[in-house]
Parts: C-alpha cells; sequence; structure tokens
C-alpha cells in the first residue's frame, strides 16, 4: 500500500494535482486529487473471465464521480463494478 501511495504521490506532483487513478489489479485501485490519495483493496473473487474489467471499473467510478460522490466512494463503486463483471 505504501508503495502505491508513494507512486500516486509523484504521479499527482508530477500532473500538478489533476485527477489521478490507477488500477492494481488483484489489489484493487488507487486514485488521487490534488492532496488526496484513496486505496480501495477488492474482495478476492473468482473470475469467470478478465474481459472487461477495466471497462467496469472505469464505468462504476465514472458514475461515482458524476453523481458528485468523494474520491474514497468512487473507488469503492468502480472496484464494486469490477468485481460484479469478474463473476458474469
Amino acid at each position: 500500500g505504501e508503495d502505491y501511495a508513494a507512486a500516486m504521490e509523484k504521479l499527482l506532483a508530477y500532473r500538478e494535482g489533476r485527477h489521478s487513478v490507477m488500477t492494481l489489479s488483484s489489489y484493487g485501485a488507487i486514485a488521487g486529487h490534488q492532496d488526496e490519495v484513496c486505496l480501495q483493496s477488492i474482495e478476492p473473487v473468482e473470475p469467470v473471465g478478465r474481459l472487461g474489467g477495466g471497462d467496469a471499473f472505469s464505468a462504476g467510478y465514472l458514475h461515482a464521480q458524476l453523481e458528485g460522490l468523494s474520491l474514497a466512494e468512487s473507488l469503492r463503486w468502480g472496484t464494486a463494478v469490477a468485481r460484479l463483471k469478474y463473476t458474469i
């Protein structure tokens, strides 16, 4: 977790605080904006298939952002939708 947070902080510095998101495979996802960094783990699931997981994450995350939810809540939405996608 600390390595991911340090990487996100470097990315935010490079991008001048602009919104940044990284998926971390089975570790979950991390996002940052300005001086905020949030890490979201993901509950293990036995995947039926891997195709579309990133797209599902993006859809869930962006939906939450457009609804005005926090960075942490947006990560929860993204990982939940990706996890659901892996089960179908």
